[in-house]
């Protein structure tokens, strides 16, 4: 789906800091960017919208989402509760941990490419 595929791309600019907290998304410009129309386009705020990662002002526009300190608490309290969930859930002596330091290389790899 168009939709899907822009919320994706959208999303992509968000996380590489490309698109700035509580900068606006002007429809036209960026259809033309992402060579879409602005239905299509609209389709994918309404995902993000409902994703929190943008805020649709009526009559202003589409804008990235700021976070406030209490929503990064929220985020980091959550976290938290899940990690240590996965961590009490799994069993760490089934884990080859002596490849740990490999994956992570890998996986800083793929990051300084985009991968």
């Amino acid at each position: 789906m168009i939709a899907d595929s822009l919320a994706r791309e959208i999303t992509q600019r968000i996380t590489r800091g490309d698109l700035r907290p509580g900068q606006r998304l002007p429809e036209t410009r960026l259809a033309q960017q992402l060579d879409c129309s602005r239905n299509s386009l609209r389709e994918a705020f309404r995902f993000l919208a409902n994703d929190g990662l943008v805020v649709h002002i009526p009559n202003r526009g589409v804008f990235v989402r700021t976070l406030t300190a209490e929503a990064i608490s929220e985020i980091y309290t959550y976290r938290r509760i899940v990690e240590c969930a996965a961590v009490a859930e799994s069993d760490l002596d089934a884990i080859d941990l002596s490849s740990l330091d490999m994956i992570i290389t890998e996986a800083r790899r793929a990051a300084e490419h985009d991968d």
